[in-house]
């Protein structure tokens, strides 16, 4: 009997995978592909979270130090008179300067006065709107008077001393 050549275990060439097995190998692939991105990602955004962890460990510590220093002044004897003239300082910042607007750019000033010439002349015909329509008030007021004629309040003089009054009704 001869020795066969080829034996129970030795690999075959297997069949080509189905596209289904294709599909799914695709997919693993990319996930793994956004698993590893998603590590990626997590990983710098922990690193900032560390910086900012770390700058603000840093600004919290000055500012200890600098509450620190501000204690140990006012445990200081003369600590009383610093206080004072920090208050000084404080009060003389805090007065308000008034507001001096800056310089007007001559495009701006130009326009101001354009401005400011329309409005004279458009008060200027409004004016002359207003004249014209008093004057045709009082001329119609004139022609009525002229056309109903003028009456003048005639006064006689009662003296109520000649008057006699009777405590009798005529009859």
């Amino acid at each position: 009997m001869p020795i066969p050549n080829k034996g129970f275990f030795d690999p075959e060439k297997t069949p080509d995978p189905t596209d289904s097995v294709v599909s799914a190998i695709d997919r693993h692939m990319q996930m793994e592909a956004a698993a590893a991105e998603k590590a990626k990602q997590l990983q710098a955004e922990e690193a900032r979270q560390q910086q900012r962890h770390e700058a603000m460990l840093k600004e919290a510590r000055a500012s200890e130090d600098q509450f620190a220093k501000t204690v140990s002044t006012l445990a200081d004897p003369g600590s009383r008179e610093a206080i004072m003239q920090r208050i000084r300082e404080m009060r003389e910042e805090s007065v308000e300067k008034p507001y001096v607007p800056g310089p007007v750019h001559p495009a701006i000033s130009a326009q101001t006065a354009r401005e400011q010439e329309q409005g004279r002349i458009a008060q200027q015909a409004a004016q002359k709107i207003y004249d014209e329509q008093q004057a045709l008030r009082i001329k119609a007021l004139k022609e009525q008077e002229d056309k109903l004629g003028h009456m003048e309040p005639v006064h006689r003089s009662v003296s109520a001393k000649d008057q006699t009054f009777t405590g009798k009704k005529p009859k």
